[in-house]
């Protein structure tokens, strides 16, 4: 399993979470990498920020989280605690070493309206080619 990809099974899992975010075609309003036409906020984007071997047999992801809510700096807050609770510290899927959290920064929008934060988490995982 790719790591996005149990970032985002992770996610979607918990409705507790869930709960907090917006629905999109029947689902969570959970996405990698690009925001779809009409997607309502709050919404959560996936990115991998870097993927790059350690060593020989692994290789380390920074995957960065995006949180994007309209108004509510404290929901914002909410999502990004509920995010860290569920990933940090976790050894993600089979094969996969860690995931450990990397950062939590507040991220200023030209629209004020708009409240984001982004979180960081570092997963090291073995080759793919290797498995």
């Amino acid at each position: 399993m790719h790591p996005l990809d149990w970032v985002q099974s992770e996610l979607e899992a918990d409705a507790e979470l869930t709960s907090m975010l917006s629905t999109y075609q029947g689902y969570p309003a959970i996405v990698q990498e690009v925001v779809p036409d009409g997607m309502q906020m709050p919404y959560i984007i996936i990115r991998s920020e870097a993927d790059v071997p350690s060593n020989d047999l692994i290789n380390d992801m920074l995957v960065s989280i995006d949180v994007y809510v309209e108004e509510d700096r404290l929901l914002v807050r909410q999502i990004g605690d509920r995010i860290e609770k569920l990933l940090d510290m976790t050894i993600p899927f089979p094969h996969c070493i860690s995931c450990v959290r990397a950062g939590r920064y507040p991220i200023e929008q030209p629209d004020p309206s708009v409240k984001m934060e982004n979180l960081k988490f570092k997963i090291r995982y073995p080759r793919e080619d290797l498995i």
